[in-house]
C-alpha cells in the first residue's frame, strides 16, 4: 500500500510539472489550430521579455525604461491605446512598420495622440531602438521554433519566418486557417468542435465546485474559438449547465437551484447568470454540509469543546442578517421556504 501511494504522488508531481511547459506542436495544419490555443493558454509561462514583448512590442530594461521601435510605438505605449488592443502571442503587435498603421487608427479612433509626433512628445523614459526589439523578435521566432518537434517543419517554416517571431506567428495562423473555403472548414475549427464535443458530454460526479467550473470554463472558452455563426447559444449553454446540477439525482440542490433562480430573477436563457447561480447554490450547500459535519462531531473533537457562544455558531440566538429565503432574522438552514432544510415529521406523514 505505501508503494503505490509513492508512486501516485510521484505521477502528480509529473503532471505538475507537464502543466508547467509550454506545448508543443508537429507542425501540420491538423495539430496547428490546437496549438496555437493551448499556447495561448500558456502565455504566462513564456519568458518575461517574450510575454512582455508579445503584448506591447516592447522591452523592458532594468533601468525602469522600455525601449521601443518607434516614435508612434512608443506614444501609442505611453496612452495605454495598445494595451486596450488585446494582443498576445497568437495575435502579435504589428512591429513590421513600426506601428505607424496603428497609430492612423488610434487618431480615427479619437485616441489623444499628436498629429506630427516628436521626441519631446515622447519623453526620456522612452528610447528608441529598433535593432534591439528585432533582437528580441529573432529570440522570440528561436523559441517558438523550438516548440516545433518535426525537424523538417521547423527547417521550412525557419526559412520563411524571415529571421521574426513575429512574422512567424503570423504565418503560423495563416496555415492553420489554409484549409478553409465556402465549402470545407479548416482542421481548426472541425478540432474545436470535435473538443466541444467531447466536454458537452462530461459530468458532474459528485456535488463539487471545483467540477463545475472545469466543465464550464472548458465549454466557454472552446465555444469562443468557433466562428460566431457556429457557437452555442447562450440559452442552449444555460440548459446545459442546469442538467449539470439536475443529473446529479439531489433533490435539495435542483430545489435549492430552482428557488435561488427564482428570488434572484435569473434570466432562463441567459448561461454566465445560470453558471453564477449555481455556483451560489453549491457554495451555499456545501459550507451547509461542513456545519452539519462540525454539528455531528464526536464530544470528544476539539472543535465541539469550544464554547459556542465564543466561536459564533450558538444557534440558540438568531443570526445578525437576515434569511436569503424569506427575509426574517432566523436560521437559513431551518427556514420552511429552504427546499434543503428537513420537514417535521408531521408534516413529510401528510
Amino acid at each position: 500500500m505505501p508503494k503505490s501511494t509513492v508512486k501516485s504522488d510521484r505521477s502528480t508531481d509529473s503532471e505538475q510539472d507537464t502543466s508547467l511547459q509550454l506545448p508543443t506542436c508537429d507542425g501540420t495544419q491538423l495539430d496547428l489550430g490546437i496549438w496555437l490555443r493551448n499556447l495561448l493558454n500558456s502565455q504566462h509561462l513564456l519568458p518575461p521579455e517574450i510575454a512582455y514583448f508579445v503584448i506591447t512590442g516592447a522591452l523592458a530594461t532594468k533601468d525602469h525604461k522600455t525601449v521601443v521601435c518607434s516614435l508612434q510605438h512608443g506614444i501609442l505605449l505611453k496612452s495605454g491605446y495598445i494595451h486596450r488592443q488585446g494582443f498576445s502571442v497568437t495575435n502579435p503587435p504589428p512591429i513590421e512598420d513600426g506601428f505607424v498603421a496603428l497609430y492612423a487608427q488610434a487618431r480615427a479612433d479619437g485616441e489623444a495622440v499628436p498629429i506630427n509626433p516628436t521626441a519631446t512628445d515622447l519623453g526620456d523614459g522612452y528610447p528608441i531602438s529598433t535593432d534591439r526589439i528585432k533582437a528580441l523578435d529573432m529570440k522570440f521566432m528561436n523559441d517558438l521554433l523550438s516548440l516545433i518537434t518535426s525537424s523538417g517543419r521547423r527547417l521550412d517554416y525557419g526559412r520563411k519566418a524571415n529571421h521574426s517571431g513575429i512574422a512567424l506567428m503570423r504565418l503560423f495562423v495563416a496555415e492553420k486557417d489554409a484549409g478553409t473555403t465556402p465549402y470545407a472548414q479548416s482542421p481548426h475549427v472541425r478540432g474545436i468542435k470535435l473538443l466541444l464535443a467531447n466536454a458537452l458530454k462530461r459530468r458532474m460526479s459528485l456535488k463539487s465546485q471545483r467540477q463545475f467550473d472545469e466543465i464550464k470554463d472548458q465549454i466557454e472558452e472552446l465555444n469562443t474559438q468557433l466562428p460566431d455563426n457556429e457557437q452555442l447559444t447562450s440559452p442552449q449553454r444555460a440548459d446545459h449547465y442546469r442538467r449539470l446540477i439536475y443529473k446529479l439525482k439531489s433533490e435539495s440542490l435542483r430545489g435549492a437551484l430552482a428557488t435561488d433562480l427564482t428570488v434572484n430573477k435569473v434570466p432562463h436563457d441567459d448561461a454566465l447568470a445560470n453558471a453564477t447561480a449555481i455556483t451560489r447554490v453549491l457554495t451555499s450547500q456545501l459550507v451547509d454540509e461542513q456545519f452539519d459535519e462540525l454539528d455531528e462531531a464526536e464530544p470528544g473533537n476539539a472543535f465541539q469543546a469550544l464554547d459556542p457562544r465564543k466561536t459564533g455558531l450558538d444557534k440558540s440566538k438568531p443570526p445578525d442578517t437576515a434569511c436569503r429565503f424569506c427575509g426574517k432574522f432566523h436560521w437559513m438552514r431551518k427556514c420552511f421556504q429552504n427546499p434543503q432544510c428537513p420537514k417535521p415529521a408531521a408534516t413529510a406523514a401528510q
